[in-house]
C-alpha cells in the first residue's frame, strides 16, 4: 500500500528516527545544500538520515526536503507500505 503522500511518508521516517527536521533559519542559495552535502559527507550510507528544512528565510511556511527518496529502498518501514 504506498503512502497517501510526502507527508505521511515523512512522519513514518521520523518516527523511525529516518528524518530530522531543521528548525534553525536557513539561507536558501547556499545553507541547505551545504549542509544536507556536509551531512551525508560526513556520514556512512547505512547511518544517512533524510533532512527538512522548515525556517527559510524569505520563504515564510516554506520547507525543503532532501535525502529522504534512498530511505525507500534501504529501509522496511517504507517498503512494506508500498
Amino acid at each position: 500500500m504506498p503512502f497517501d503522500g510526502l507527508r505521511p511518508y515523512l512522519d513514518t521516517l521520523e518516527k523511525k528516527g529516518l528524518f530530522k527536521w531543521v528548525d534553525r533559519e536557513v539561507d536558501r542559495d547556499w545553507e541547505i545544500t551545504t549542509v544536507t552535502r556536509m551531512m551525508f559527507r560526513a556520514m556512512p550510507e547505512e547511518r544517512r538520515v533524510g533532512v527538512g528544512f522548515r525556517n527559510i528565510r524569505g520563504f515564510p511556511g516554506g520547507r525543503v526536503v532532501a535525502g529522504v527518496v534512498a530511505a525507500i529502498g534501504r529501509h522496511a518501514c517504507c517498503r512494506s507500505r508500498m
